[in-house]
């Protein structure tokens, strides 16, 4: 928990007991221990997970980045394949055998054994290379893609795991505290101190504070789910995330954001993308050039035992086929390449000023909440509670000042998850994975 979440639940269960103190029931406060939901979840283990744990785990364990991993593999595989000579072919004919007459059987047949080796011209096989090598950095931008992609995601889920154990444990001192002032109300209406009819207001807050309970639970579960399945473990009962949500991260300068556009992982995909259209095109236009095809070998003649070598030399000649649709389509793929580059520049400019615009926003937000309304909701509550009890308050409105309190802390933890997942989001965009970033506790 955040130290001011602590501080103002303390103060909750301080003017409750307050009110306990007057008139209360051990017997019912008891039973509604038994019966709290808190006790069938149970309290969170002791075995805590920080952001920089989180994340090295995600990095070891993601799917997505494995995939990744193996595809940066498999392209650097590619690309040295693609660096082989053309394998030579050995051949052997045997003529005039099996004949009539003269050449009948294989007294006057001919044996040649040949040797034949395709010459590349025009530097196909190092283009060949240059391709391969083009699509592996794309592989590679890609993963870093996913990487920072991984980042984003996992910071938003771990920032939710710690909203939603904020939530449960606020629901968890809200049940509580509706328990207890309703076990003050219905002693003081045994006492004839209050109108059988405060109890019969307050039942429904003990009833909203266990459904709110019940759904703090569901949203705790599914939130350790969302986090364990970028973590790629299959147990998410145990998931307990460490950090501070109130540690609110800066909004960058910004020439500092202008500075670190070209890294942007966007960015660098869309250049390898283009880079790599640019080498398929000047591979298609060597396809063009004819290759040259040698042969050395040696033949025997049966019928006198002698041997003498033979040479060849074959070039295809290009009439047909200059591979010109080959070229008009690798031109296209190239221009197509270069459109998404200029597209992804700005797009990837808008991007990052709305998010920094949305961290900015979110960021005031927070503060908002944190330094202003919070202070004055507990302020309002604390003031009602103590009228209340000195009789210038009904019972409604120290149940509209609860239900203020509990809303604005409620705020308060959805601004504080958005701040950080918007600042998550930036430094995704920009390429940047830095823990301090996100005002995690390592």
């Amino acid at each position: 928990m955040t130290g001011t979440t602590r501080s103002l639940l303390a103060g909750m269960l301080l003017s409750a007991c307050v009110v306990v103190a007057v008139a209360a029931r051990p017997d019912a406060a008891a039973a509604a221990d038994n019966e709290s939901p808190a006790r069938m979840l149970g309290a969170p283990s002791a075995d805590q997970l920080t952001l920089t744990e989180a994340l090295a785990i995600t990095l070891a364990n993601n799917p997505e980045l494995a995939a990744a991993h193996a595809a940066v593999a498999a392209s650097g595989a590619s690309a040295r394949q693609a660096g082989s000579f053309v394998n030579p072919e050995l051949s052997l004919e045997v003529e005039n055998f099996a004949g009539s007459d003269e050449l009948s059987g294989f007294d006057g047949a001919e044996t040649t054994l040949r040797l034949d080796q395709t010459i590349e011209l025009g530097g196909k096989r190092a283009q060949r290379r240059a391709s391969g090598s083009a699509a592996q950095a794309v592989a590679v931008q890609q993963q870093q893609l996913t990487r920072a992609d991984l980042y984003a995601r996992t910071v938003e889920a771990f920032m939710g795991l710690l909203a939603a154990q904020e939530r449960w444990h606020l629901a968890e001192t809200r049940l509580q505290l509706a328990t207890k002032t309703l076990a003050s109300i219905e002693a003081q209406i045994e006492a004839g101190k209050s109108p059988t009819i405060a109890g019969i207001r307050s039942r429904p807050l003990l009833i909203e504070a266990r459904l709110e309970l019940d759904r703090a639970a569901g949203e705790l579960n599914v939130a350790r789910q969302a986090l364990a399945a970028l973590l790629g473990v299959a147990d998410a009962a145990t998931l307990v995330a460490q950090g501070d949500l109130a540690a609110l991260p800066e909004v960058p300068e910004p020439g500092t954001v202008e500075s670190s556009i070209p890294s942007a992982p966007q960015l660098a995909l869309a250049s390898a993308a283009r880079d790599q259209a640019a080498q398929d095109l000047a591979g298609e236009k060597l396809r063009a050039v004819p290759d040259v095809t040698v042969g050395l070998g040696v033949r025997r003649f049966e019928e006198g035992g002698e041997h003498a070598l033979v040479a060849g030399l074959s070039v295809p000649l290009p009439l047909f086929d200059r591979n010109r649709h080959g070229i008009a389509a690798a031109a296209a793929r190239l221009e197509q390449a270069r459109s998404a580059e200029r597209n992804a520049q700005l797009s990837t400019r808008a991007a990052l000023a709305q998010a920094v615009q949305e961290l900015r926003a979110r960021r005031d937000e927070a503060r908002a909440l944190q330094d202003e309304l919070l202070p004055a909701a507990q302020q309002s509550f604390e003031a009602v509670d103590h009228g209340y009890r000195a009789g210038k308050f009904g019972l409604l409105d120290l149940l509209d000042a609860q239900r203020q309190l509990s809303e604005v802390q409620s705020r308060l933890l959805s601004a504080q998850v958005d701040c950080h997942v918007a600042a998550a989001r930036l430094d995704g965009l920009l390429g940047r994975l830095p823990l301090a970033a996100t005002g995690a506790t390592p």
